[in-house]
């Protein structure tokens, strides 16, 4: 950083210090996950699951006279001769980046950032929030001359662009660790969302996606006066529409949670969490809802001795791609993606229909099953709204404060076996920091 932005002194957090405690598990807490957030690498940028969109963020009250005072001088950096309105919209714009760009470096992701002058008419995110396209071009050119993220430049294919993303470089992240816990997302619907809806939607006028919006709606009121690390509203995703598969988002199960697992080092209300998982559950949700079959209590384990292959990751692989691919083929080429070779395939394949013969492979069911995990989610969520609980979902597992680990367990299996309609029962596991 240039001028007096290199000679501010910010809050840190150090673990050698007596006052770092004085705040409790929140403090420490910062700083273990900034300690780790250090030490990984730039994210990756091949796919989606690489980058983060931008939306309209806000800074938690207890940080704002800090985050203030750094926008104060990154403004005098850059400001130039405007005058209002135009100076007030470019500091605007410069605390969206800067807020959005701290839930990037917590996600380990790039942050999509428009820089199409079309999208900024066209987008209706961008439209909602405000933003222009020139001030916003004006603002990202600012960090990138001054060495505070790095750009990559979008290109335009046929089937869809790819945005611009950037990611703060690390002249940049060590001011931005300080309102890891502080920056978050405004909660403003539309939860619920269909990204490319179907004439079949269309023609019924979307009546369950109204219903959705009002239970997604009563979550999202309860949640916001709450805590948690990657603050942000719990959306209802639907890739096509309500007839196809369906998917809890928010966040927080961004978070990294496989190179170094940061996710379950954050907090809800300042108290440690615990990650409530169901084992094994597209499997277990297939024999369940189809035949009415219980998978056992270890199915991978089952899986593992039978094929030979004590690979936990690799079986659990695919089996996820094997229920979700609509063709073998498909499923092969995915798995040979990752590692696991037409041997293996072929060998995990015969061991999978050994011991589940009922089990339904190669015809797409995730959509179904994705769709029934994320009722079973959102029935569990809205319990905890009725209970005070605080319920963030992880994929096919929910976060809670380790106090309630026991509320947990009860409502999932509860809300699984309604869901299911039979008397099978799920399993889960307990993930806690470690």
């Amino acid at each position: 950083m240039k001028s007096k932005v290199s000679k501010a002194i910010y809050p840190t957090v150090n673990s050698d210090l007596p006052q770092t405690y004085i705040q409790g598990s929140k403090t420490k807490s910062l700083y273990s996950v900034s300690h780790m957030l250090s030490h990984l690498a730039e994210p990756e940028d091949f796919d989606k699951d690489d980058r983060c969109w931008m939306y309209p963020s806000r800074i938690a009250k207890e940080h704002q006279a800090e985050f203030a005072m750094f926008v104060d001088e990154l403004m005098e950096e850059s400001q130039g001769k405007r005058k209002e309105p135009h100076l007030s919209a470019y500091r605007h714009h410069l605390e969206q980046l800067l807020l959005n760009l701290t839930q990037a470096l917590f996600q380990n992701k790039w942050l999509l950032v428009s820089q199409d002058e079309a999208a900024f008419r066209g987008d209706q995110q961008y439209i909602a929030a405000g933003w222009q396209y020139r001030t916003m071009k004006a603002a990202l050119k600012y960090l990138e001359a001054d060495g505070l993220i790095y750009l990559r430049i979008g290109k335009m294919f046929t089937d869809q662009p790819l945005r611009t993303r950037v990611f703060p470089t690390p002249a940049l992240s060590p001011y931005l660790y300080q309102f890891l816990f502080g920056a978050e997302q405004v909660f403003e619907g539309p939860y619920v969302v269909v990204n490319n809806p179907s004439e079949m939607w269309l023609q019924i006028n979307g009546a369950a996606e109204l219903m959705e919006e009002a239970e997604l709606a009563k979550i999202n009121n309860f949640l916001k006066d709450h805590d948690w690390g990657a603050k942000a509203p719990v959306r209802l995703i639907y890739n096509t529409d309500p007839f196809h598969g369906g998917r809890l988002y928010t966040p927080y199960q961004n978070l990294p949670s496989r190179k170094i697992d940061i996710r379950k080092h954050t907090l809800i209300d300042g108290e440690p969490l615990c990650e409530v998982d169901f084992s094994a559950n597209q499997l277990r949700l297939q024999l369940a809802v189809l035949h009415g079959e219980d998978a056992g209590n270890g199915p991978y384990e089952d899986i593992a001795m039978i094929s030979g292959i004590f690979d936990r990751e690799k079986i659990k692989a695919f089996i996820v791609r094997a229920i979700g691919s609509n063709s073998r083929h498909k499923a092969a080429g995915s798995c040979r993606k990752i590692g696991i070779s037409v041997t293996e395939f072929n060998t995990l394949e015969a061991a999978t229909l050994a011991l589940y013969p009922m089990l339904k492979l190669f015809i797409g069911w995730t959509h179904q099953g994705q769709n029934l995990e994320g009722q079973i989610l959102k029935k569990v969520m809205l319990k905890g709204v009725d209970d005070g609980v605080v319920c963030l979902p992880v994929h096919d597992a929910i976060a809670v404060q380790q106090k309630h680990e026991l509320w947990a367990v009860k409502a999932m299996t509860t809300a699984w076996t309604e869901a299911v309609g039979c008397n099978v029962k799920p399993r889960l596991k307990v993930d806690r920091a470690t």
